[in-house]
């Protein structure tokens, strides 16, 4: 249909490599999957010369939570049923077998009844390991099979379905982060059976080192992140993005990303798998939760970083981490001001630490120690800084985090991510990572909910239309969300007035002239404001919060003001019903999370920079407009009704 819209999504980006040295990196996985039915809905990747293994080491793995026990196929590798793995019958049993290519087995393995129940997850590995294949469930080695040397696969025109055996024997449950490993192990082996010989991760898989497939299977439409990109066709309509909070993929432990430290987490906190920062967060709600990392550092040079929503309070004491202050070493708190002490000394933010400033808005932190020297960033810009009588010596441990030696903990907040690099950040090494973390987070967020794609093109027949719109006014709002463009080469209109739909004056019009000119004007005439940005480059997610309160207009990009605040008075007295559209000027790019309030300067247009919302925006008072990417036509603030 020439002119609609359609839903689209970001990827999830693996975790950036750092030069420094990285002692631990916690990130909360997800907890989100696939589900099949049982009955018809299967994954099929084609033929690929990567799936052919010949007679070398493979690893196969994923995690499953059947929903039913029967015969059925997690995984076949056709044609002729290269290669089987699933649901040996229906009293908790699985197999997986080799076949010659003509149907007859050369391989099989069945395990032992009862190991498998309904609505459990499970991450199961099939190994193979020189002339010995393996079948391990959670980490234990529950079947082997030997004298496979001369197998082979025999042809490079295989393809993979996940899901059922050649459209037959389908799974019914749910599936999550399908990897396929060819040349090695992605586990220290071992043939025992009943032996532990790996502890399972409890992070989203990454492509590692002979990757062939890499399927998240958390979020739609399914992609290959391998560095193959394998086309997926997804054949009838598996469900995806399945928030499983009552029985959640990865269980409550916390393991880092760089060594496998688990760190306790105390209490019984509630876990966010809404996918606002990484994919998840630990909610802290009272005094008695809090994480304790068994880490101990004699470093006098460091950086520790988190992704969290941290609050503000005068009522109650915040910690956000404490490393035995009583010994000298390191913290941070928040009671009014936030402050970061070393022993006795302490360098602190100097005013209270407000909405304004970041409270109770989900930012990345970055606390950088060096001698007696402490510097603060949020979101990369510097927050606060100052010297201490005592230079910093690392801490003492175990590091806590929402948490001090004294019992005092941190509520209401959230955490996302804990990192420590031993090295001090420079500014540069704070901007490079924020951005590196910042892509990460914004694939994340958009790949879990959905943008809108827009294509251009033709004035007047390829937007959304408002039934009500949005009227600006004389007085304040915002405007705020996620877009991308495939270039710059012409000017290009986010939202506006249609001219071939003869509309009248009085409506904002919001329009990207190049890379690095932004303007709005009035429709009709009555006056116009123009920005200029840092230089944007195609195919590159920016947020942009055009925010007036009052007469004070500002546009921030990335959290950061482009200019001084300027004077906006003039009056949009009419409604603005078109997204993706303006004058003549048309859409051809993405757009996400995008929010429109009016009466209420949501950002401070006076500040330098704001908090930038990695997280979805929500329905606050006076939202007009609000685009989630649930669908085009949805309005998420119900305020209105769009026609795409």
């Amino acid at each position: 249909m020439s002119g609609a819209m359609m839903v689209t999504t970001g990827t999830f980006a693996s975790t950036q490599s750092l030069p420094e040295a990285l002692a631990f990196d916690y990130i909360y996985p997800t907890g989100r999957s696939a589900q099949f039915n049982g009955t018809s809905k299967y994954l099929y990747v084609g033929p690929n010369a990567g799936f052919d293994f010949g007679t070398g080491d493979f690893t196969i793995e994923f995690w499953m939570r059947p929903a039913t026990l029967k015969l059925s196929d997690i995984y076949v590798m056709l044609p002729s049923y290269q290669m089987v793995i699933g649901l040996a019958n229906a009293l908790g049993a699985m197999r997986f077998n080799t076949n010659d290519g003509a149907g007859g087995f050369t391989t099989e393995v069945t395990t032992a009844n009862g190991l498998i129940s309904v609505l459990n997850w499970y991450h199961v590995v099939w190994m193979r390991n020189g002339d010995t294949h393996s079948l391990f469930i959670n980490g234990v080695c529950r079947g082997t099979a030997s004298g496979v040397a001369a197998w082979s696969m025999g042809s490079s025109a295989v393809g993979i379905q996940i899901g059922s055996g050649n459209n037959a024997n389908f799974f019914d449950g749910y599936l999550s982060n399908f990897r396929i490993v060819k040349g090695s192990n992605a586990y220290t082996y071992g043939t025992t059976v009943g032996s532990t010989y790996f502890i399972s991760p409890t992070s989203p898989l990454t492509a590692i080192s002979g990757t062939q497939l890499l399927l998240s299977l958390e979020v739609s439409p399914f992609t290959d992140t391998s560095t193959n990109a394998l086309p997926v066709t997804n054949t009838t309509s598996v469900s995806a993005i399945i928030n499983q909070s009552s029985a959640t993929l990865f269980t409550g432990t916390w393991t880092d990303n760089t060594n496998r430290q688990v760190a306790v987490i105390n209490g019984t906190p509630t876990y966010d798998l809404a996918g606002g920062s990484q994919s998840g967060g630990i909610i802290y709600s009272d005094l008695n939760t809090w994480i304790s990392i068994p880490f101990k550092s004699t470093a006098t040079s460091f950086t520790l970083s988190m992704a969290a929503n941290l609050p503000a309070s005068s009522s109650h004491y915040v910690p956000p981490f404490n490393g035995g202050v009583s010994n000298g070493k390191v913290r941070a708190n928040i009671w009014g001001a936030f402050t970061v002490t070393t022993g006795g000394t302490a360098v602190s933010s100097g005013e209270n630490f407000t909405a304004g400033s970041g409270a109770g808005t989900l930012a990345w932190y970055d606390f950088v120690f060096s001698g007696t020297s402490v510097t603060v960033y949020q979101n990369s810009q510097l927050f606060f800084s100052g010297t201490l009588s005592n230079s910093v010596t690392g801490w003492t441990g175990p590091l806590l985090i929402g948490r001090d030696d004294a019992a005092q903990s941190a509520y209401p907040v959230t955490f996302y991510r804990i990192r420590y690099v031993k090295s001090a950040y420079t500014q540069a090494n704070v901007t490079a990572a924020f951005n590196s973390i910042f892509r990460y987070v914004v694939a994340g967020t958009i790949a879990a909910h959905g943008g809108l794609q827009f294509p251009g093109g033709v004035a007047g027949t390829r937007m959304l239309d408002l039934t009500t719109g949005f009227t600006l006014g004389a007085g304040s709002y915002t405007v705020e969300g996620w877009f991308q463009l495939p270039d710059f080469t012409n000017s290009y209109a986010m939202f506006g007035a249609n001219a071939s739909a003869g509309d009248g004056s009085g409506m904002m019009n919001w329009i990207v002239s190049n890379s690095t000119t932004i303007f709005s004007d009035k429709n009709g005439g009555g006056g116009s404001v123009s920005y200029t940005v840092p230089t944007m480059s195609a195919n590159t997610w920016y947020h942009f919060a055009l925010t007036r309160s009052g007469t004070t207009e500002a546009l921030f990009m990335n959290g950061k003001r482009v200019a001084a605040p300027t004077t906006n008075a003039i009056n949009y007295t009419t409604a603005t019903k078109r997204i993706g559209m303006s004058y003549v000027r048309s859409w051809p790019g993405q757009m996400a999370l995008f929010r429109v309030v009016v009466g209420t300067a949501v950002y401070d247009p006076n500040l330098s920079f704001v908090t930038i919302p990695v997280g979805l925006p929500t329905n606050i008072a006076n939202t007009k407009y609000l685009m989630l990417g649930v669908s085009a036509t949805t309005d998420s603030s119900g305020v209105d009704t769009v026609t795409n």
